[in-house]
């Protein structure tokens, strides 16, 4: 995947500031790559991640900051991470997904697909076979917003998605 800054070792895309639109195909012999730019509205990310990838956050993608950013026409799958399985979404981050599969991601405590506590769009996507291990309950094995966390949803589906452990 790609690196992020605040976790230099883990495999994840992480975004930081917004300055030029790029795009990218990561598999998961991909060692570490920092990523210091973010797309704007001139262009979304059309990447595929695929795993394993494992992270603190955001197994598969990290997005922090201030910023909107989008993930169209894109697979990500068997990552792992403590949250946010596949993506990790914060507080100022507002994250559009289109056209996604987000599959077979697991996390050890909550989102085994997405967490966050920003603002995740998701349309015409499928969040399926994704588990939160060792959670409590509510702790979502698809999805899992936290704080002031928001999803929105159109045409998505959601299967599958477990929650196992001692809190399940």
């Amino acid at each position: 995947g790609i690196g992020s800054q605040s976790e230099p070792s883990s495999n994840a895309i992480t975004w930081f500031a917004l300055i030029n639109p790029w795009s990218a195909t990561i598999d998961s012999t991909t060692t570490c790559w920092v990523a210091t730019s973010m797309p704007t509205s001139s262009g979304p990310i059309s990447v595929a991640v695929l795993g394993p990838n494992v992270a603190a956050s955001g197994g598969g993608v990290f997005a922090t900051g201030l910023h909107t950013s989008s993930i169209v026409r894109s697979a990500i799958n068997l990552n792992e991470a403590t949250a946010g399985g596949a993506i990790a979404a914060r507080l100022l981050a507002r994250l559009i997904v289109s056209d996604t599969t987000i599959s077979g991601n697991s996390a050890s405590a909550e989102g085994g697909g997405i967490t966050t506590n920003g603002i995740v769009t998701l349309r015409n996507a499928t969040v399926a076979n994704n588990r939160t291990t060792g959670g409590a309950a509510g702790v979502g094995g698809g999805i899992n917003a936290f704080e002031r966390g928001v999803y929105l949803f159109a045409n998505t589906l959601f299967s599958n998605n477990v929650v196992v452990g001692s809190g399940a």
